[in-house]
């Protein structure tokens, strides 16, 4: 939400701005954390093995498993089948 009218901003009351800033030092933490992780993983893999020759990862996909990522994503629990087989009886 990008809201720029100063008319708007006044008609806002106070619990609606503090949300907006709310959701504005959020964005911006988020923000901060996707470059501090984007430099983290350029110094991983500019890597290299013991020999200080050879790279750690020669493709993206030994550096990035996205297959695996998306497993643990969407691969429930025992502990949350169970819960999901109590509620659906």
């Amino acid at each position: 939400m990008n809201i720029t009218d100063m008319n708007e901003i006044g008609r806002m009351t106070m619990y609606e701005y503090d949300l907006l800033m709310t959701g504005v030092l959020l964005r911006k933490q988020d923000e901060n954390e996707l470059l501090h992780r984007s430099a983290w993983l350029s110094r991983q893999v500019e890597a290299t093995k013991s020999d200080g020759k050879t790279p750690l990862y020669r493709k993206y996909s030994d550096f990035y498993k996205k297959k695996d990522i998306n497993k643990q994503k969407y691969q429930l629990s025992e502990k949350e089948k169970q819960l999901l087989l109590r509620a659906n009886m």
